[in-house]
């Protein structure tokens, strides 16, 4: 995202931006970043801290999966993980993960996955 932004008019400090995202070395630097990693581990954001906030009601408005049960107008969202709309642009490596065994629940039927080469994109349905 930050290459497109790139591209319209932002200033990338390109030594800064290849240590932090892209993990490379940065001269006199303190810290090492890891490079992205399609199989790398997942980042598992249900903290200790953030658990108990999963079961306090939330209005139903905000149900992102219709399908969860609720009642009075709340719902517990127990973990409830993002929807994905129908048609949304995916990142190339959501593919390679699945590939090697990976199965989001929120995945749409039909997604475009952006590749990462710019320019060029392949649409994917989930039957093929």
């Amino acid at each position: 995202m930050a290459r497109e932004a790139q591209e319209h008019g932002l200033q990338i400090n390109e030594s800064l931006f290849n240590h932090l995202a892209e993990g490379a070395p940065l001269p006199g630097g303190k810290r090492m970043y890891v490079a992205p990693d399609a199989n790398g581990e997942i980042h598992n954001s249900m903290t200790i801290p953030w658990k108990p906030l999963e079961y306090l009601p939330k209005n139903r408005r905000w149900k992102r999966f219709p399908e969860k049960v609720s009642g009075g107008g709340y719902y517990l969202p127990c973990a409830e993980p993002r929807k994905i709309p129908e048609g949304a642009l995916l990142h190339h490596s959501v593919i390679e993960r699945i590939a090697k065994g990976y199965k989001p629940v929120n995945l749409p039927t039909e997604f475009t996955t952006v590749p990462p080469t710019p320019g060029h994109t392949d649409t994917i349905k989930d039957d093929e």
